[in-house]
């Protein structure tokens, strides 16, 4: 199922998929939204308040311990995996059809909110020639829960090749930018940018927009192409890598980029994608595939480091 589809449980929490290989029968997810008497998010009389308070490695370790969602031991990834089964899911909204609804007015009568998700979409359309298909949405928008004082517009792109248009748009048209951190979920990061790449004020939107990119069948690095071709994450690794920039397959998600010694980097950290797409020399703390064919950050049982020499 797609990065960032949106799916409501029997019981209506509310999570977001993870797009990262799995098994047929179990989605991996992040718990997103559960019930709650006083939440400032609400759908059809029902309130919600927020689980997950950061993203990465961290974060998603926090909100499942607040979720009442059961971990599943998976061999392959060696770890305890935050599974949803497919027959506990009652509702799924992909990116595409949240963007759908949304433009056909079947909901979100918020008419601010509404105004400026279809301004930035337009935006983006005239600024990088990116089709409507080819574009989406996550986040409380798409699960229909969204505030018009504080919901932020979260994109999706479909494609590795859009997601180049569009990082360079942000790059570009980002008015007011939020400060790349010195850690991700855990994840820290040395050198790195001045401020973020893909999250911030457009001109003429005023409220926060972010992004990311997911791919299409077939664009997955070799070692996301399917469940079964997971190099088992195995044994902690630090040394340096040399990464030439320009690698589509580094936005998006799971951001993963060719080394020059032939190994794959794979981040389950989106923040960390600007730096594998523009490459260079880098230090790396992170785990070690079974079949030392793979080096990768954002575990949750160790999330890493990273820094730009």
């Amino acid at each position: 199922m797609e990065h960032g589809t949106i799916l409501y449980d029997r019981y209506l929490n509310i999570y977001q998929v993870i797009g990262i290989p799995h098994p047929r029968d179990r989605i991996p997810v992040i718990p997103k939204y559960t019930l709650c008497s006083d939440g400032k998010w609400s759908l059809n009389g029902l309130r919600y308040c927020r689980v997950i308070k950061e993203y990465g490695p961290s974060g998603l370790k926090d909100a499942l311990s607040k979720s009442k969602l059961s971990q599943e031991y998976d061999s392959l990834y060696g770890s305890l995996m935050p599974y949803l089964m497919l027959s506990e899911v009652l509702r799924a909204i992909r990116p595409r059809d949240a963007l759908r609804n949304l433009v056909t007015g079947n909901y979100m009568k918020n008419e601010p909110l509404l105004l400026d998700t279809i301004n930035i979409i337009n935006i983006i359309r005239e600024e990088t020639g990116i089709g409507l298909e080819d574009l989406g949405l996550t986040g409380s928008i798409a699960a229909g829960i969204a505030v018009s004082d504080f919901s932020d517009i979260d994109v999706v792109v479909y494609g590795a090749n859009n997601s180049t248009l569009l990082y360079d748009f942000f790059k570009s048209n980002l008015v007011l930018t939020m400060r790349f951190k010195a850690t991700y979920g855990g994840v820290s990061v040395e050198n790195a940018p001045k401020y973020s790449w893909r999250r911030g004020m457009v001109k003429g939107i005023n409220r926060p927009v972010s992004w990311v990119g997911i791919p299409r069948d077939g664009e997955q690095c070799g070692v996301l192409k399917h469940y079964f071709s997971i190099d088992p994450p195995a044994m902690e690794w630090r040394g340096y890598i040399v990464v030439e920039g320009g690698q589509p397959t580094a936005l998006i998600y799971p951001p993963c980029a060719a080394t020059r010694d032939g190994t794959y980097i794979v981040s389950f950290e989106y923040n960390l994608a600007s730096l594998l797409y523009e490459g260079g020399v880098f230090r790396i703390s992170g785990v070690m595939g079974e079949r030392g064919i793979t080096i990768y950050l954002g575990l949750r049982e160790y999330p890493g480091y990273i820094k730009v020499l």
